[in-house]
């Protein structure tokens, strides 16, 4: 286990090789490969508000969904 940061490094880089690949074979356009940015950036946007209005947890669940053992 890691970051955060050192999970997802290169990950843009990855994503914009795949883009060029796409690009360059015919599969995506220009067009295409805009309106999915734009579609993803929405999709971050609204999750992020979402999560930034979503009222704090009780504190009792804290520990819901964990894998370690009541103990």
């Amino acid at each position: 286990a890691g970051s955060l940061a050192a999970m997802t490094a290169g990950g843009e880089r990855r994503v914009l090789v795949w883009r060029n690949e796409l690009l360059a074979r015919g599969v995506l356009t220009e067009a295409d490969a805009d309106a999915l940015d734009a579609d993803v950036a929405a999709s971050v946007e609204d999750a992020v508000a979402w999560a930034e209005t979503a009222p704090d947890p009780a504190p009792e669940d804290a520990l819901l969904y964990t894998y370690a053992e009541e103990m």
